[in-house]
């Protein structure tokens, strides 16, 4: 049986296979075997190597522009609604110093 929620290693948190002791073959989905496809496989580990190196520690947007640098993007996309406009105003500052930034509004 799968039991993260009991597990006491949190190899997870450091970047480490985690799972030692599970039997994942016997729950085999489309859902677990993607995991080994070459670009979701590198935004796994991508996003995990971010959260191992920096968690509580950095904010979400610096969480999210290391992702995208650790995964070589030049192009970031905004989405926000009109409510928003300012804060987004204020994200685009901080994402065009690494990203070209496309952002759309809604309303």
């Amino acid at each position: 049986m799968i039991n993260c929620a009991g597990c006491k290693t949190y190899d997870c948190y450091s970047g480490q296979k985690c799972a030692k002791g599970q039997d994942f073959e016997k729950y085999a989905s489309p859902t677990l075997t993607a995991y080994e496809e070459a670009e979701i496989k590198k935004i796994f580990e991508a996003s995990a190597k971010i959260e191992g190196e920096h968690y509580m520690q950095w904010t979400r947007l610096e969480e999210t522009m290391g992702f995208a640098l650790e995964m070589g993007y030049k192009r970031i996309g905004i989405a926000h609604c009109v409510g928003l406009i300012e804060e987004a105003q204020l994200m685009k500052e901080v994402l065009v110093q690494k990203f070209k930034v496309e952002a759309v509004c809604c309303k």
